[in-house]
């Protein structure tokens, strides 16, 4: 019989370009969608103690939308459309993670509307690599230095 299913408590993007990681603030709407806000984090590419702090500290304010937010734009200096690698870090109810990476589409579906919409991002859920409940955040940074060592993780 099947347990409880899991459900996603926070959904962190990490771009990477130019050799510096960008950790957006992400939030959750009212539709159930993951949106990307302000304060963005931004880490020298070598720095693996401050990724792992500036990923605890995105994951801390992760939740639902709440007061005035600032959207980082689809543009978002750039990194969005230009970012030589992007992760999606997924934590969930039963206290696991997983680190999905996502690659380059020439269009992609929208996860709440279904429209089909320009370029984009989308999971390569195949490569994705799942971590368990009590994962030190050194190791999740680190993970994400590895990338370029290859494509999978």
């Amino acid at each position: 019989m099947a347990g409880p299913r899991r459900r996603v408590l926070c959904n962190l993007h990490v771009y990477l370009l130019n050799g510096r990681f960008y950790v957006p603030t992400m939030v959750r709407l009212e539709n159930g969608a993951w949106a990307e806000a302000l304060p963005v984090v931004v880490v020298p590419e070598a720095d693996r103690q401050e990724l792992a702090a500036a990923l605890e500290a995105a994951r801390q304010h992760c939740g639902l939308a709440k007061g005035d937010l600032t959207f980082w734009g689809r543009d978002g200096e750039g990194v969005y459309s230009h970012a030589e690698a992007l992760w999606s870090v997924y934590w969930y109810s039963d206290g696991t993670l997983a680190i999905v990476p996502e690659r380059h589409v020439p269009t992609r579906r929208d996860p709440v509307s279904g429209d089909v919409l320009d370029g984009g991002w989308a999971d390569v859920r195949e490569w994705s690599r799942p971590l368990p409940s009590g994962t030190a955040m050194s190791v999740v940074a680190e993970t994400l230095m590895m990338r370029d060592k290859g494509a999978q993780l």
